[in-house]
């Protein structure tokens, strides 16, 4: 299955106008310009976009990729949240976005719930709805019909808290709320926003491993990560600076010492340091 989506910022354009001038070029192009990215085995095609386009990709590159589950990194303010709302459709953007091989704009909403799942970086909640309410929310566009909340609360640690109000939990248990939410969509893209920042060791991997478990299943993931040493979990990393895409590949491809400086400015040295991982049944 290919999700594709075209990247650009959500300000100073007129998005229907300026699709109208864009178009298809086969030859190298002039940044700047924007490419489809297709998250499950990938590749990516050029397109002139003009300069108010964020200039997400500029080397000219088409590859092929196995895994589905990308990570995109880089310094704060670069783009990575913005990425992610445009390729969900929450924010505007000039371009095409394609979801399977069919344009967002002719999507409806409810079908939009169905195949797409996007998680904040931030879990925010103004009413005191239990957990599990909160969760089964991700059926909504199904009926209510509540298939897979219970499964959704155990793969994050939340059955014995499922009574408790949101309102009420820590920021890590709340973020693990969102993601459960998310799951119990079963949309087979997931755009995740920084989804391990707040949570503790334990619960950081088992987000890892479930996120592999999913690309396993046939899902779609892109998720944006700050630990850098968490990337090894990732078979596939965007490296973004400026809004640019600067690496793109392998974690010990692109995070080289040489491009983490370049991009964070700092320095990368291996260290002896703990290496976590949960134990095995």
């Amino acid at each position: 299955m290919e999700y594709v989506f075209l990247i650009c910022s959500s300000s100073n354009f007129d998005g229907d106008r300026d699709m109208g001038r864009t178009r298809r070029r086969q030859t190298t192009l002039r940044a700047p310009y924007l490419k489809r990215v297709w998250l499950d085995r990938s590749r990516v095609e050029d397109w002139e976009a003009y300069p108010f386009c964020l200039p997400v990709f500029r080397d000219e590159f088409d590859q092929s990729f196995d895994t589905a589950v990308t990570i995109i990194v880089g310094e704060n303010g670069t783009g990575k949240s913005t990425l992610l709302q445009a390729a969900a459709g929450l924010l505007p953007a000039s371009g095409e976005i394609e979801w399977e091989g069919r344009p967002l704009r002719r999507i409806d909403i409810l079908d939009r719930a169905r195949r797409l799942a996007w998680v904040p970086q931030e879990a925010q909640f103004h009413f005191s709805y239990s957990v599990r309410e909160v969760v089964a929310q991700g059926r909504y566009m199904w009926g209510d019909d509540e298939n897979g909340v219970d499964d959704a609360l155990a793969a994050f640690d939340l059955r014995e808290l499922s009574a408790r109000p949101v309102t009420r939990l820590s920021g890590g248990e709340r973020h693990r709320v969102t993601l459960a939410r998310a799951l119990a969509t079963g949309a087979r893209v997931q755009l995740w926003d920084e989804p391990i920042a707040q949570l503790d060791a334990r619960h950081a991997l088992e987000v890892l491993a479930l996120a592999r478990r999913l690309a396993d299943g046939g899902a779609a993931l892109l998720v944006t990560l700050h630990d850098l040493r968490m990337a090894r979990h990732f078979d596939r990393v965007l490296l973004l600076q400026r809004g640019r895409l600067v690496g793109d590949g392998r974690p010990d491809e692109v995070l080289t010492p040489a491009a983490i400086l370049e991009v964070f400015g700092v320095c990368a040295r291996p260290a002896i340091t703990l290496d976590l991982e949960l134990p095995h049944d």
